[in-house]
């Protein structure tokens, strides 16, 4: 088996045309090039002591650059002031990411699951009484305003609707996020976010609509 020390002793016989040729053509030559660009790097800053891993087996299985790699995020990780840098979104992230690993919340998992699913269901199910309570006579299943609704008052700024612009979806999606909790259904949870995403173009499509038919609607 042809080493990489053999491939550089190779390299540095061969005519400059002929070596120019390979380094195009042959990518273990460009690979051998780096590769002694490194290690002579390397000797000139004598930041790599002899003998040690990143001046050994890293440079001679191409990963001479992990050690530099590691540094770097260990010194991104670092800079910036304690509090201001967004840990505690990084800290959620982590935490959901491994509640997703270990397949629930440790320790008070079901209960967690009985109080949020319970809590969403029932916002849910508040939030779209009350949006139906305030669309009265304008509600229609269509995104498109019916040309026999009362629309002559304008855009509705009251009651819920002046928290949400749309609580009616709003209000689906939790209740739908709620019970698929409670049935502990993945399936249904994947059929919420697919939900999400379909109100997600009606929306788009109803405002659309709702700009050329009400004045006022985009403030």
């Amino acid at each position: 088996m042809v080493t990489l020390l053999q491939i550089e002793a190779f390299s540095t016989q061969l005519p400059s045309c002929k070596l120019s040729t390979l380094r195009q053509t042959n990518p273990i030559i460009r690979h051998s090039d780096r590769l002694r660009e490194v290690r002579l790097s390397s000797d000139d800053d004598d930041n790599t002591p002899s003998g040690s891993i990143s001046g050994t087996f890293l440079e001679r299985y191409g990963t001479d650059g992990l050690n530099d790699y590691v540094e770097q995020i260990w010194s991104n990780s670092g800079s910036g002031e304690l509090g201001k840098r967004g840990e505690v979104y990084f800290v959620a992230q982590a935490v959901i990411v491994l509640c997703i690993l270990f397949g629930g919340i440790p320790f008070v998992g079901d209960t967690a699951n009985g109080i949020a699913g319970s809590a969403l269901f029932f916002i849910g199910g508040l939030v779209i009484a009350l949006g139906i309570n305030e669309m009265g006579p304008r509600l229609s299943p269509w995104p498109v305003v019916s040309d026999e609704a009362p629309i002559d008052s304008g855009l509705i700024t009251t009651g819920v609707f002046s928290y949400v612009r749309h609580p009616m979806y709003a209000g689906l999606l939790c209740l739908s996020m709620g019970f698929s909790i409670l049935t502990e259904s993945e399936a249904r949870i994947i059929l919420t976010l697919l939900l999400y995403a379909c109100l997600s173009f009606k929306t788009d499509f109803e405002e659309d609509n709702l700009l050329e038919q009400i004045d006022g609607y985009a403030n």
